[in-house]
């Protein structure tokens, strides 16, 4: 995580994140019986940055590359893009 990156306000921040996740040898040959199969794993690489627009409103978009997504061997990897909306109503 970055502070500051670009605008150098409080509250904003550009983060790096990777999550990866195994999947055993047990569930790999209960997806064969059940279906296709199990992929030995799913990893997502996630980049976003949360930007303060006004003291209330945050705005932060998100970027993930998924490889394996669901660890189904029959996907292709999957590109997300998402956006969160922060917005204080707490009265002052």
């Amino acid at each position: 995580v970055l502070e500051r990156p670009w605008l150098g306000r409080d509250g904003e921040h550009l983060a790096l994140g990777v999550a990866y996740a195994r999947n055993g040898g047990a569930a790999r040959r209960l997806a064969t019986v059940v279906d296709n199969g199990l992929s030995r794993s799913e990893t997502v690489i996630e980049l976003t940055y949360r930007l303060p627009v006004h003291e209330r409103l945050v705005f932060q978009p998100d970027l993930q590359y998924i490889v394996n997504p669901g660890s189904d061997p029959g996907v292709s990897s999957a590109l997300a893009l998402g956006l969160r909306i922060e917005f204080d109503l707490t009265p002052e």
